[in-house]
């Protein structure tokens, strides 16, 4: 009978040793496993933010591309609109030339006379000094 005992007790000492075995080794691997977790949670989070990353930064691109051709076409609608003019006015420069002459030549006989704001001689109460 005491050989049955002592098999009982060590039945028994053997499932308490190993439930405590298997707790703190599950618990390592409860921890493993939301560690395993939060870095695939991180991961999946770190490609999302990336992959919106990028479709920011090909919008910015496609827009400063857009800008650049807005530019080019503003320079050369500005450059021909300048080449065009500047055609002109070498053709209109001789109108201009006379027009001026004969301006010039009417200033020259006409004497102007400006008209003045002010008075030549100043009488104001600033001027004077008192006597105490």
């Amino acid at each position: 009978m005491i050989m049955w005992i002592s098999g009982f007790v060590g039945l028994i000492a053997g499932i308490i040793t190993g439930l405590v075995v298997i707790h703190f080794t599950t618990r390592g691997v409860k921890k493993t496993r939301n560690e395993s977790y939060d870095l695939q949670k991180s991961q999946s989070a770190l490609r999302d933010h990336q992959e919106e990353l990028c479709d920011y930064l090909r919008k910015s691109m496609k827009l400063l591309e857009n800008l650049e051709r807005d530019y080019q076409n503003l320079y050369r609608h500005i450059d021909q609109g300048a080449n065009v003019l500047r055609d002109r006015l070498v053709g209109e420069s001789k109108i201009f030339n006379d027009s001026n002459r004969d301006i010039e030549r009417e200033q020259d006989q006409i004497s102007i006379h400006l008209p003045r704001d002010y008075p030549i001689h100043t009488s104001s109460i600033l001027h004077r000094r008192e006597r105490c």
